[in-house]
């Protein structure tokens, strides 16, 4: 979608050593119905991986899925995964939580923003922090192993504006794999009054007409 350019020019910097000796695949993915406009892209190895994904977020949470299938090469691939996304929910978005879930162990680590946009494309004061910034191990929770990554912010991601950020995964190589990445943006308090108090308003006007 409105991935920006130095975001590409980022992972195309961590990949170019040795796009042709790639062997982890990209198979089936997609996204939910909170995403629009998305756009996978797999390039690098035969260690390390950028996994390139954008759209535009019309609700919280969204989800990804991306099936990998590694074929030979490197027995411990390193994914960078770089996210574009734009906010075209109704809210400005203060925080921004992901979920990552594998089917087998992995390490999450440099977690990081790489760029904050307005809703006509110019950059915002990029402040926002993330955590974890060092190696934290996923842990197994419901038949799957489950890491976290959050992205906390002074400069809101106001509506039509754009959050590219990024965070690396490392894992012993297998034959497939399936990675999930659920999306939780958090609005900003003023936002969360207002749709609270919308909301109670409705309850109020049906009470007052049932």
């Amino acid at each position: 979608m409105r991935f920006r350019t130095f975001a590409i020019v980022f992972c195309a910097l961590l990949s170019c050593a040795s796009i042709s000796n790639a062997s982890l695949i990209l198979g089936d993915h997609s996204v939910d119905a909170s995403i629009q406009s998305p756009s996978f892209d797999l390039t690098g190895g035969p260690e390390d991986y950028t996994l390139s994904i954008s759209g535009g977020q019309l609700s919280s949470p969204g989800s990804v899925l991306a099936t990998l299938t590694q074929d030979g090469g490197s027995d411990d691939p390193n994914i960078w995964v770089t996210n574009g996304f734009g906010n075209d929910t109704d809210f400005a978005w203060t925080d921004y939580h992901v979920v990552v879930k594998m089917e087998h162990p992995f390490n999450l680590s440099n977690a990081g923003v790489i760029g904050l946009f307005d809703a006509d494309g110019n950059p915002l004061p990029n402040n926002w922090t993330a955590t974890p910034l060092t190696l934290t191990a996923a842990v197994p929770i419901g038949g799957q192993y489950v890491g976290y990554v959050d992205y906390q912010g002074g400069t809101a991601v106001p509506i039509l504006g754009e959050l590219d950020f990024t965070y690396k995964i490392s894992f012993t190589g297998y034959s497939t794999t399936t990675y999930t990445q659920d999306l939780y943006p958090t609005p900003e308090p003023g936002t969360l009054v207002l749709l609270v108090c919308g909301v109670l308003g409705l309850l109020a006007v049906r009470r007052r007409f049932a």
